[in-house]
């Protein structure tokens, strides 16, 4: 166990081996694996014996923490000698003393950075001493004056332990980049992906592009600051954000690279004459509004100078064929807490973050900026104050500091300052496409904001669009949260908003006219992956033809996308209120009505409204009388089996699947369409009457009956496994398990309902969504459980699903069947463990997360 580690004032001592590399390639793996570990037990030795605690080792480095700054000198001091003494490894070392804070995992705070950043500027056999810690001890040091250190803070006074002579210290030296007023948090994986595009044997330009407050600028200061060993002529900083005049570019890149303005001679080239054999890296920031000058310049800075290296930032590419892109992400969700703790914290001393956090980072896209503006109203707001006003967020992210420039005090501020750089024709673009939620294909921005590929590709350029690829292959569109409310702003400023609303409710209620699914097993893989793509859009689509009364739209919603969102695992509750008003609406023709009330029935069965269900079931049997038409005639008694049998009358049940079944019989099958419905027709009999017959079983323990039940759900699972989409057959599989429960053979009930869990698996992780026939497999384990006599896993299973049910808003486990099933199990678990175990099962199942409760319920060995 490691001891306790030192707290208050601690000096921090920091090792690294020195070639490492060529050292295993001298001596060989087994002999460098040998002075390795002799290098560590004297490491080890000399610290500990020196009151140092060891906090960590990564590799061939060591961080160890002292209580007193002549400890950690003195094991330095000790070490060090018997290395260079010894041979053949020989480590670099740094020593700094501060006031870090103890966290759970170990210490937290820049101390422990400076020391690393110290650290690494020596070399073999070198041990340096921060001003800090030489304050502190009376031992014999060198003076080696003042360095700048990749960190990017201020110069900083550091010491040589002894007067030993070494090469210069890797700091940052002949550079003017600036020193930023706070510490670079996060971004490791971008950090280095930066840094290695700038490593390149080939790399000429890169250019760091994205939205404003994407963190571009700190990003591009951070990687010039890493990458500037390769540069010994030095790392020079271009600052092109006060500059307004193109014309002022030539003159702003002489003065920052120290180039003397000679008449007669142009700064492009005068530049090129003073760079041309150096090996320096050039970073220009903010270069979106001076594009075109800015690309003329350093075009002629890569062509003339080979050994020059060009680092922009800017919110548009720069467009030259030596460019390398590098598009800067939001931040990772743990930067993005960090990031907010750490700027909450500097303004509220004693901040203790809490779920919010993370839904504030989330809100404002995890950008940078964004959190920084919100993290600045902990002053004055809670953060869940915070997380309820962000829905206007432009007026709430905004700063009081002083030191902070115009463009970037506020978010509105930032994104106006991209948007004015657009044409009009971009403006007006940017505009229509702020009316979808989420993503969009290019057919879409065509027909709704009127957009071209020209006009969407220039959006990209200047970081305003994100493209991705969707689950079709199919490319699609989309800006971040912050942008699209600055940009709907701008729609109903300029008075566009209706008809953009227009077209958008027209186009997604065509698109749904291609979903032609009569119920949830119906739905073919390709209508499931337009749903899912596409779920947001219909979304808000539906809500907005309900909320201006557009009844014709909204029944075609409810008509179409009905089956296919049980299949994607949309929320009952909500599904069903858009329901209900849809079809309380006028407007649309016959036909949608009928389709839409037998859509509307089968959710509020599930929902346990079985008489408005019934209801609108009898509107539905009229209209398609009305009209003749024999598949809607189908699809309402097919509802109607699902009504009844969910109200526990199996008997009519019994009777409706005879009707549909021959109903099914007598469809028109000449085309291929006409016979696949007359297959679904015959299949959905097929399942009500397996579940009359199971239904039946368990009220009258029936054991034929359930028996014939498995037949015909064993028959249907052949049928589909290897033609059916996977929701067929994991639906059929999974009625085939709760078949075996009633039958008793639980192990094999179990094994059933876990194959079924496993393609139900298979095709949440292809769409990333989540099914609610999930439950019912897991529901199915739990009760096998409790059948083989593991009660307590069993019924934490059985109590997970009623929970999730209950959350969800359906009825199911207050069904007949379901009643007629957890009364006995229930009762007897209770029995098996007694009222306190029982109960302390029960509650930990309904605190299984969903992943939790899949996890146990396929970690269950069946037989």
């Amino acid at each position: 166990m490691r001891p306790e580690l030192p707290t208050g004032t601690v000096t921090f001592l920091f090792t690294d081996v020195e070639g490492s590399t060529s050292l295993l390639a001298e001596l060989g793996a087994e002999a460098y694996a040998d002075a390795l570990a002799a290098h560590r037990a004297l490491i080890r030795e000399a610290c500990a014996g020196n009151g140092g605690v060891e906090v960590d080792t990564q590799g061939d480095a060591f961080f160890v923490a002292f209580p007193t700054a002549p400890g950690a000198l003195a094991a330095a001091s000790d070490f060090t000698e018997h290395l260079v003494r010894d041979g053949p490894i020989r480590v670099r070392v740094g020593v700094h003393t501060g006031t870090p804070l103890v966290g759970e995992e170990g210490y937290v705070g820049h101390d422990v950075h400076r020391a690393a950043r110290i650290a690494a500027a020596g070399h073999g056999g070198q041990v340096l001493v921060s001003a800090a810690t030489a304050s502190l001890v009376n031992t014999e040091l060198t003076d080696l004056g003042e360095h700048r250190f990749k960190d990017l803070g201020v110069p900083e006074r550091v010491f040589q332990l002894g007067d030993g002579e070494f090469p210069a210290l890797k700091s940052l030296y002949r550079t003017n980049l600036p020193i930023p007023a706070t510490a670079f948090l996060g971004r490791k994986r971008e950090l280095r992906e930066v840094v290695e595009l700038v490593d390149r044997d080939d790399a000429r330009l890169v250019t760091l592009t994205g939205p404003g407050g994407t963190g571009k600028t700190r990003l591009t200061l951070q990687a010039a600051a890493e990458a500037s060993e390769g540069f010994p002529d030095g790392v020079h900083w271009i600052p092109l954000a006060p500059v307004r005049d193109e014309t002022a570019v030539g003159a702003t890149f002489a003065q920052a690279l120290e180039v003397r303005d000679t008449p007669g001679i142009d700064f492009g080239t005068s530049i090129v004459s003073a760079f041309g054999t150096k090996r320096s890296l050039i970073v220009v920031d903010n270069c979106e509004h001076l594009v075109a000058g800015v690309a003329e310049l350093v075009g002629q800075l890569v062509g003339g100078c080979p050994k020059v290296v060009v680092v922009a930032s800017s919110r548009e590419r720069l467009g030259l064929q030596a460019e390398r892109i590098y598009e800067v992400p939001p931040m990772a969700v743990s930067d993005g807490h960090a990031l907010f703790v750490e700027r909450a914290s500097a303004v509220r001393p004693g901040f203790q973050p809490d779920e919010h956090v993370d839904a504030i980072c989330d809100a404002v896209d995890q950008l940078p900026l964004a959190i920084e503006l919100a993290a600045a109203r902990v002053r004055a707001l809670s953060t869940p104050a915070i997380h309820e006003r962000l829905g206007e967020r432009l007026g709430l992210l905004a700063s009081r500091n002083r030191d902070v420039e115009e463009r970037q005090r506020t978010l509105e501020a930032t994104i106006a300052w991209s948007y004015d750089l657009l044409d009009d024709d971009e403006r007006r673009v940017l505009r229509g496409l702020s009316v979808f939620a989420g993503s969009c294909t290019l057919a879409a921005a065509e027909a709704v904001a009127e957009a071209d590929l020209d006009s969407l590709e220039s959006l990209l350029d200047k970081s305003l669009l994100r493209h991705r690829v969707g689950m079709a292959g199919e490319d699609r569109y989309w800006m971040l949260e912050t942008i699209r409310e600055y940009a709907q702003r701008e729609l109903e400023r300029e008075g566009e908003a209706d008809a953009a609303v227009t077209r958008y409710s027209a186009f997604f209620a065509d698109l749904a006219d291609r979903l032609d699914a009569t119920d949830t097993l119906a739905v073919s893989d390709e209508q499931r992956d337009l749903v899912v793509s596409e779920r947001a859009n219909f979304g808000e689509a539906h809500a907005r033809a309900l909320a201006t009364g557009d009844g014709a739209a909204a029944l075609r919603f409810v008509r179409r996308l009905g089956p296919v969102m049980g299949a994607i695992g949309v929320g009952a509750r909500d599904w069903y209120a858009k329901a209900v008003a849809s079809v309380a609406l006028h407007g649309g023709t016959r036909q949608d009505r009928a389709y839409a009330l037998v859509r509307t029935a089968r959710v509020a069965s599930l929902m346990g409204d079985s008489a408005r269900a019934r209801s609108w079931l009898d509107e539905a049997d009229a209209l398609f009388e009305a009209l003749g038409d024999g598949d809607g005639s189908a699809a309402a008694i097919g509802a109607r089996c699902d009504v009844e049998g969910r109200a526990g009358n199996y008997d009519k049940v019994i009777e409706l699947a005879e009707r549909l079944a021959v109903l099914g019989q007598s469809l028109d099958d000449t085309d291929p369409a006409a016979a696949a419905a007359r297959t679904r027709t015959q299949s959905e009999a097929e399942v009500a009457l397996a579940w009359a017959l199971l239904g039946r079983a368990v009220e009258e323990n029936d054991r034929e009956a359930a028996e014939r039940s498995r037949l015909i759900l064993a028959a249907g699972a052949d049928a589909v496994a290897t033609s059916g989409t996977l929701m067929e057959q994991a639906s059929w599989v999974g009625d085939l398990a709760l078949s075996l429960f009633v039958l008793e053979d639980y192990s094999e009930s179990i094994a059933t309902a876990q194959r079924a869990l496993e393609k139900l698996r298979e095709l949440e992780a292809r769409d990333e969504t989540q099914i609610g026939v999930v439950w019912d497999c897991l529901f199915t384990i739990g009760l096998s459980l409790c059948g083989k006599g593991d009660a307590e896993s069993g019924i934490s299973l059985v109590a997970a699903v009623r929970h999730m049910w209950h959350v969800s808003g359906v009825g199911v486990a207050e069904e007949p069947f379901a009643q007629a099933i957890l009364g006995p199990v229930e009762k007897s678990a209770r029995t098996a463990l007694g009222d306190d175990d029982y109960e302390a099962a029960v509650n930990a199942g309904e605190a299984l997360t969903r992943d939790e409760a899949i996890a146990l319920g396929l970690s269950i060995a069946p037989h």
